[in-house]
C-alpha cells in the first residue's frame, strides 16, 4: 500500500510540475506577444487582431512578407504544446523578419546620407 501511495503522490507531484511549467510557458508567451505588439506599434504597424483581420482582407500579393507571417500566426489552446511550439517558431520568424527590415531601413538611410554628403562635397 505504501508503494501505491508513493506512486500516487509522485503522479500528483508530476501534475503540479506540469501545471507550473504550463503556467510559466503561458506567462512567457504573453510577455513575448506583448513585446511583439509593442514593437509593431512602435514600427508603425500593429500585431493586434484588428490589424490581422485587416491584413487577412488583403490579397496575398498585396501583403508584405511580414504581414503574411503575422496573418498566418496560429492561435493555440493552453494545453496544446505542439501548437505552442509551432507558434513560437512563427513568432521567432516574425521577429527575425522585423529585425531584418529594420536593418535594411537603417542601411538605406545611411546610404542615402552618404550619397548626400558625397554630392555636397563634389559640388562644394
Amino acid at each position: 500500500k505504501a508503494a501505491a501511495l508513493e506512486a500516487e503522490g509522485g503522479e500528483e507531484d508530476m501534475g503540479d510540475i506540469m501545471a507550473e511549467i504550463l503556467e510559466e510557458e503561458r506567462e512567457r508567451q504573453a510577455a513575448l506577444e506583448a513585446e511583439l505588439a509593442a514593437q509593431a506599434a512602435a514600427a508603425g504597424g500593429s500585431a493586434s487582431s484588428g490589424d490581422k483581420a485587416g491584413a487577412a482582407s488583403k490579397s496575398k500579393e498585396e501583403m508584405t512578407e511580414l504581414e503574411r507571417l503575422e496573418a498566418e500566426l496560429e492561435d493555440c489552446g493552453a494545453h496544446d504544446l505542439l501548437c505552442q511550439a509551432r507558434r513560437d517558431k512563427q513568432l521567432q520568424a516574425i521577429e527575425k523578419r522585423r529585425r531584418l527590415e529594420e536593418q535594411i531601413a537603417e542601411a538605406k538611410k545611411k546610404q542615402k546620407k552618404k550619397k548626400k554628403k558625397a554630392k555636397k562635397a563634389s559640388s562644394g
